[in-house]
């Protein structure tokens, strides 16, 4: 072998994660494959040093990891525990990710164009008569708070109705998946009163849940692009007058 084929590997630097990085990953990958329930408890530290061959200060670093991520609960005296993991677990990691990574508010317009429409769909479908009842009521309310001018009441209403029609698709991937989104949103929605901008929606709110409730999913899967497309339009609208706001903070209307 030449010596320049053998100098191109002297840049090459193989990093590896820190040992209870490592374990939490198999210990995470574990207690999902064995489908360990919510208040499991698992063995103690020094069971679990003694099974898998290290320290005790690594499993214990392990098992804090773990509960970072939402996967476990430390309690002191007591033991560690698988708990249920919340949405808020994911919507923090997605709004972290939107935060601190390269990403836009045409990212935001184009991930809800793709999931929203077929979240409407799937909720006339899978929606019980209980969901529909909470979304009509919510949106009686949310019309009412609009006509008023109760700007923070109206955003409040808006949100809840997009939570629960993320629930009645009985999907908790896509529920956990909105919650995200639509914590982005929040922020964005109660500052300032920027909601005002968004003239027409308690109108398209009713179209997409007259979709929903008719169960008629191609209805409410069109009545929800229909009100992307004038959410977005006031969210570029915005974007292209305070920028950093923008981007800084959340995107528009829900």
């Amino acid at each position: 072998m030449s010596n320049g084929s053998s100098d191109a590997f002297r840049a090459l630097h193989i990093t590896r994660k820190p040992l209870y990085e490592q374990v939490a990953d198999r210990m995470q990958e574990t207690i999902a494959a064995n489908q360990l329930q919510p208040g499991i408890q698992l063995p103690t530290e020094r069971e679990l040093a003694e099974q898998l061959g290290i320290n005790r200060t690594t499993v214990h670093q392990a098992l804090g990891l773990l509960q970072q991520r939402g996967i476990v609960e430390m309690k002191v005296g007591s033991g560690t525990y698988v708990i249920d993991m919340p949405n808020s677990v994911v919507a923090d990691s997605i709004k972290r990710y939107f935060v601190f990574g390269n990403c836009t508010v045409d990212d935001i317009i184009q991930l809800r164009e793709i999931l929203e429409p077929g979240l409407a769909a799937l909720a006339a479908e899978q929606a019980t008569d209980a969901d529909l009842t909470e979304l009509g009521n919510l949106i009686s309310r949310g019309e009412e708070h609009f006509i008023s001018g109760d700007w923070a009441t109206y955003a409040a209403t808006d949100a809840a109705f997009h939570e629960v029609l993320a629930a009645a698709t009985h999907n908790e991937l896509i529920v956990a998946i909105s919650a995200a989104l639509h914590n982005l949103m929040s922020n964005w929605l109660n500052t300032d009163g920027r909601n005002r901008l968004l003239v027409d929606s308690p109108a398209s709110h009713r179209m997409v849940y007259e979709g929903v409730a008719a169960r008629d999913p191609q209805r409410a899967r069109e009545a929800m692009a229909v009100h992307l497309r004038l959410a977005n339009d006031a969210l570029l609208r915005v974007s292209a007058a305070q920028p950093s706001t923008v981007r800084a903070s959340t995107p528009a209307s829900k």
